[in-house]
């Protein structure tokens, strides 16, 4: 009888702690100053001003292919090579 009596008396413990859990997540969630606020004023619906009459730029609608090149000096320095960027990882002077 009185394994009933506990079970009965914690299933109760368990809802009176999961209202007040609740209550909690609420009161502490809502935004309280927003609800305290008068409400916005509705202002009255004013047409769209007339679009501006606007002239698009228009440009060359050709694409000039550049065939790169690649002009070393007879003696390239480490400059010339670092910034060549002909090879997936950078070089780097060794002397």
């Amino acid at each position: 009888m009185t394994d009933r009596r506990i079970c009965i008396h914690s299933s109760f413990v368990h809802r009176i702690l999961a209202v007040g859990l609740t209550l909690l997540l609420i009161s502490t969630t809502t935004p309280l100053a927003a609800l305290a606020m008068p409400a916005l004023p509705h202002h009255v619906d004013t047409p769209a001003p007339p679009p501006a009459n606007v002239q698009v730029k228009t440009g060359q609608r050709t694409v000039k292919i550049i065939k790169p090149e690649l002009k070393f000096s007879a003696a390239p320095t480490d400059l010339e090579l670092t910034t060549a960027r002909v090879f997936q990882e950078p070089l780097v002077p060794m002397s």
